[in-house]
């Protein structure tokens, strides 16, 4: 356990060994390891004993931060998630203030998901084009109840690290970077001429539907078997051969088609 007041490791009772501090934070959370650190705060996986659940503690300390974006940013997250409710978007359970030292300490609480990051995974193994597309359909989902909200939210920062596959499916966590947005803006970017003026999530959604609705499940997945390629990485020793995974859809619809290996793909090439 992690003492909330120093930040102590290892620690079994009540009272913080080195500080003599309440080691469970707000009374209640006990701080059971760290999932990340970034300028100025700190994701704990943390332990609600009053719910008796597991559950995500985010800690912003202002005297640590480097400029008012940061707070902007993290209270944000807070109140974006609040009105939020979708099964694969974390829930906030909590959110307070706290006086740390000289400083205070904003804290998030929220849901927490078995599971780790899409990042994390690719660092270990190469994902499949089948495993791309289920992960690809999942995010779309998300997307779609984003844009249906009043007004619409945009996350703003979809990348593997803020994806978590867990056993029931993919999360998106991390709204730090997202806000709402005037309908007016989205339908100026969904019908701005130059593609390099929309948002890349959009990008991605008519990417995404365009696929789909082509006729024939292996020509919808082959954009998706594109996009395993592309995540495949270098390494000779422990990963496939470009062509053998091409061959698990591309293949499919064409007896010669070539896997494609390019990294650029637009919506015309599904």
């Amino acid at each position: 356990m992690i003492c909330a007041d120093c930040g102590l490791s290892g620690q079994t009772d009540d009272r913080c060994s080195q500080c003599g501090g309440q080691t469970r934070l707000h009374g209640r959370y006990r701080l059971l390891d760290v999932l990340g650190q970034r300028s100025g705060g700190t994701t704990y996986h943390a332990r609600d004993e009053l719910a008796g659940i597991d559950v995500v503690v985010k800690e912003l300390l202002l005297r640590a931060t480097q400029n008012l974006k940061e707070v902007e940013l993290f209270e944000r997250e807070a109140e974006l998630l609040t009105r939020l409710d979708h099964p694969r978007i974390p829930k906030i359970l909590d959110y307070f203030e706290l006086p740390r030292g000289k400083s205070i300490g904003l804290y998030i609480v929220q849901q927490h998901f078995d599971g780790r990051s899409l990042e994390r995974e690719l660092e270990h193994r190469r994902m499949t084009a089948l495993e791309v597309a289920r992960v690809l359909a999942e995010v779309l989902e998300i997307l779609d109840y984003l844009r249906t909200l009043d007004p619409p939210v945009v996350h703003r920062d979809i990348k593997p690290a803020n994806l978590l596959a867990s056993p029931d499916g993919v999360r998106l966590v991390d709204f730090g970077a997202g806000r709402w947005v005037a309908l007016a803006g989205v339908i100026d970017a969904m019908t701005a001429p130059n593609p390099a003026d929309r948002p890349p999530e959009l990008a991605a959604l008519t990417s995404g539907l365009r696929a789909l609705a082509t006729e024939g499940k292996s020509r919808a997945l082959a954009p998706y078997a594109r996009v395993a390629l592309l995540t495949s990485g270098s390494s000779d020793g422990d990963r496939p051969s470009t062509r053998a995974a091409g061959d698990e859809t591309a293949h499919a619809s064409s007896g010669t088609a070539e896997a494609r290996t390019d990294a650029t793909l637009s919506p015309e090439q599904f």
